[in-house]
């Protein structure tokens, strides 16, 4: 399997050529050139590589990795590790990225599914999670500064930065 970090990895080729052909273009806004030397260049095709699924039992080994943060003495240890597990479960079973598994609010589980919206469309949509997942999300433990509203995420700091999510 190719490498992101190969040098020729072609989606970061394409956005080079695109960078390329930018700066040129400022460069004739500027008025230090009169053409684009980028634009006779032709265009770099990138296909995109869908993201495959863990098989599993690579999947049963990013679950055991969960259990490396219990620590018996310490209960809130227990509960990130334990909120940990949850979190990867909802984003196997749900196909939710990590930023939206982690701001996901409590209103969108109802009862064993969760109600989403399309992101093209912008339809509602329900997915339906395993019992278990769901039950797990309706009692799982507090996080360092829980928060009602979410499942994983204190509300404070930017969403977009999934490490604030016990903030």
């Amino acid at each position: 399997m190719l490498s992101v970090y190969t040098r020729h990895y072609p989606p970061c080729e394409k956005k080079k050529h695109e960078r390329l052909i930018g700066f040129f273009a400022f460069c004739i806004r500027c008025g230090w050139l009169t053409t684009n030397p980028a634009e006779k260049m032709g265009r770099v095709k990138a296909d995109p590589v869908p993201t495959d699924y863990f098989p599993p039992e690579e999947f049963e080994k990013i679950l055991e990795a969960t259990k490396q943060y219990r620590n018996p003495d310490y209960e809130e240890v227990h509960n990130h590790a334990t909120r940990l597990r949850i979190l990867v479960l909802l984003m196997r079973w749900s196909g939710l990225r990590i930023s939206d598994a982690v701001t996901l609010e409590r209103t969108r589980l109802v009862g064993n599914n969760l109600f989403l919206y399309q992101a093209k469309t912008g339809l509602p949509v329900y997915v339906p999670l395993p019992p278990e997942v769901a039950e797990s999300l309706r009692t799982i433990p507090p996080g360092a500064k829980p928060n009602p509203r979410y499942f994983f995420w204190s509300g404070n700091g930017d969403a977009r930065s999934p490490p604030c999510q016990d903030e």
